[in-house]
């Protein structure tokens, strides 16, 4: 099947999104490939219309990497585990139109392809052999237009508990879309990130300064009584019909005010408020206590499918660069070894 591939400005591809009406993420939007773009210098962000020869057209949100040295590129649609299901503007998408796809990418290629709460990037059962499926889960509560239905109905009891004793030590939730509370955000997230055991956080500074500048991205600070600073906060990104609850933080000296039952209580409200249909809490380990954390506002676990294929070349190249560094460690390792 011929394909072809046509890399989209940004008021083209937000033409087309809208006109497919159908749902769509945060991060299929074009500022969000933009953010990532800007917060990573080896990131290209590449919003693709692909074209078939039976006349089907999808727009796939995409970023490459290219490596220089070894003319390889990975392709990610998209990092971070952000989804990029394709949308589908005519006919339909399926295994073999992936594959289709991938082959167009050229020898190079790796291709990592995410779905998410939206759903998965095409049936696993369609795919032609050499795919790799991995299965995930989210997490995801179900909104209604009904705030104090869904308050009595999904939030545990001892949720509701821990909500009203934040408002009774008088935490305070605000939410901001000005970069000033993106930095005040991140002050935050770097403490936190310390305390989990990371020397640097997983995600740069670069990154939050470029979402503050996304009008779809919201930060939720929460307010100790005499603070100046947060003690709690919670980045969420805006889909047309979903609300991404994406990165959270939070003072371990404060845990016993319940700061983030106290934002996520705000932030459902809202959502409701908004009309969305669900938030989407991201994953988390099983069994632990973040996903208890996150059952206890009624969300539920809902399997994401994530795909990947790799070119023979591709392959090799990364198999043999990775023998290269076990093998020069091995030497670093051994007495009187040389770097």
């Amino acid at each position: 099947m011929r394909v072809e591939l046509r890399v989209l400005g940004a008021e083209e591809w937000e033409r087309l999104l809208r006109e497919a009406e159908k749902p769509f993420r945060f991060s299929h939007r074009f500022d969000a490939g933009h953010a990532l773009a800007s917060a990573f210098p080896r990131f290209r962000y590449t919003p693709l219309e692909v074209r078939f020869s039976d006349g089907s057209r999808i727009l796939l949100p995409v970023v490459e990497v290219r490596h220089r040295a070894f003319k390889l590129t990975s392709w990610y649609s998209l990092p971070l585990d952000w989804e990029g299901s394709p949308i589908v503007l005519e006919g339909s998408f399926d295994g073999e139109k992936l594959e289709s796809f991938f082959r167009r990418l050229g020898v190079g290629a790796s291709l990592w392809l995410f779905g998410g709460a939206c759903g998965g990037p095409v049936d696993s059962t369609t795919l032609p052999r050499g795919w790799r499926v991995e299965e995930r889960a989210t997490h995801v509560l179900g909104l209604s237009r009904d705030f104090e239905e869904l308050w009595l109905r999904s939030f545990s009891s001892k949720n509701r508990n821990s909500c009203r004793k934040a408002e009774r030590e008088g935490v305070r939730v605000t939410s901001e879309r000005a970069e000033s509370a993106f930095e005040e955000y991140y002050t935050l997230y770097l403490q936190a990130s310390q305390e989990w055991g990371y020397r640097t956080p997983p995600y740069p500074r670069s990154l939050f300064r470029a979402l503050s500048r996304s009008a779809h991205a919201k930060v939720w600070l929460a307010w100790a009584p005499q603070e100046e600073r947060p003690v709690a906060g919670a980045i969420v990104l805006l889909g047309s019909a979903d609300a991404f609850y994406w990165s959270g933080a939070m003072r371990r000296s404060h845990r016993g005010l319940a700061p983030m039952n106290a934002i996520l209580k705000a932030v459902i409200r809202d959502a409701c408020e908004r009309g969305l249909r669900y938030l989407d809490f991201g994953a988390s380990p099983p069994e632990s206590g973040i996903q208890k954390f996150k059952e206890s506002f009624g969300a539920r676990p809902r399997r994401v499918v994530a795909l990947h294929k790799a070119t023979p070349l591709h392959r090799g190249v990364v198999s043999c660069l990775g023998a290269a560094r076990l093998l020069a460690r091995a030497a670093l390792g051994r007495p009187g070894g040389e770097p």
